[in-house]
């Protein structure tokens, strides 16, 4: 019979990421696998306090939000404060992220995904 120690390690950066809730900017977190960013994230919505949306991009549910790029995802996505985990699973994220930003609609969005080359 084993015994299994879950430890989970305090971030340096969850005090800064808790704090930005307010702000504008859109936060990405990128990390080697099985580092903690999911958990990290999940930690930080239900710090949050309010209503959220997490969306992880490996389930083809998830990333069906995207299939029209930033009109099914302002469309489908109702909350103002979305958590897109594995965002590289979509090619082209970066341009939906450009126009939350520069339309300004009332969302804030933290993603996180694998540190690899092709996210660079």
């Amino acid at each position: 019979m084993g015994i299994l120690l879950l430890v989970l390690v305090k971030r340096a950066i969850s005090p800064k990421l808790a704090e930005s809730l307010n702000r504008k900017e859109i936060y990405i977190l990128l990390g080697a696998r099985q580092v903690g960013k999911s958990t990290l994230m999940q930690m930080l919505a239900k710090e949050a306090g309010q209503n959220y949306r997490f969306l992880n991009l490996e389930d083809p549910r998830d990333l069906a939000v995207f299939n029209d790029g930033y009109t099914s995802f302002i469309k489908e996505v109702k909350e103002d404060l979305i958590f897109i985990d594995e965002f590289h699973y979509y090619s082209n994220i970066t341009s939906v992220f450009k126009a939350v930003y520069d339309l300004n609609p009332p969302k804030k969005i933290y993603a996180s995904g694998s540190s690899s080359l092709e996210i660079h």
